[in-house]
């Protein structure tokens, strides 16, 4: 019998899938991470190229994300900054990291200790769940039960949408969360290998057309 939505999130089959999935994509992107780890390192001045980053997860525990470094850090978040895969806090190596998203390839590491999924709903910050309850607080309660019922993604529905844009106004916090409640409500194996493989894709054309805001 084939399970869908949040009995499917939540089953062992949702694990083993991210488990060995995280391992073979480690794997095969190792070279790539390693490469833009060094990158990272002298682009950055710093002796770790890897940083942490205090998100909220399953069940509303937090975890520490594991990313590549790529901001310059003698610029701190002010006016002028964009956030998301195009932030005017990059340097240029570090911009052409996030674009093609090996920033994010460490999360791999949490995706096989159980913290994140391979897909589902982005890993936010405290900031995020405060703007998006004022955006829509209708729409924010329903999205944020759902979002208890699964792990933050590595990829997603609202990842893929948010590629395309290069700052966060309230109508792109609007879509991302219908995009999230129509991951819950139907995910399943067959959709969560179709977003797989449609990530690469969509951070190629991100980097062709995109949305200033």
């Amino acid at each position: 019998m084939k399970i869908t939505g949040p009995e499917y999130l939540q089953s062992p089959l949702k694990r083993q899938l991210d488990f060995i999935g995280g391992l073979a994509l480690a794997g095969a992107l190792f070279p790539l991470v390693a490469s833009a780890a060094a990158t990272s390192a002298v682009d950055t001045r710093s002796l770790n190229p890897f940083l942490t980053q205090s998100r909220i997860g399953n069940k509303g525990k937090a975890f520490d994300l594991i990313k590549l470094r790529t901001l310059r850090r003698s610029l701190t978040d002010g006016p002028g900054a964009t956030f998301g895969t195009f932030d005017s806090r990059a340097s240029k190596v570090g911009q052409k990291i996030r674009q093609y998203g090996l920033d994010e390839a460490p999360q791999l590491a949490n995706v096989i200790l159980g913290h994140m999924s391979l897909v589902g709903i982005r890993p936010l910050l405290q900031i995020d769940f405060d703007r998006m309850s004022s955006v829509d607080p209708a729409l924010f309660d329903d999205w944020q039960e759902a979002y208890k019922l699964s792990k933050p993604g590595l990829t997603g529905p609202g990842q893929l949408f948010r590629h395309h844009y290069r700052s966060s106004t309230d109508e792109v916090y609007a879509r991302s969360m219908r995009l999230d409640l129509g991951y819950i409500e139907t995910a399943s194996v067959q959709n969560d290998l179709r977003i797989i493989m449609q990530t690469p894709q969509s951070l190629l054309d991100a980097n062709i057309h995109t949305i200033e805001n």
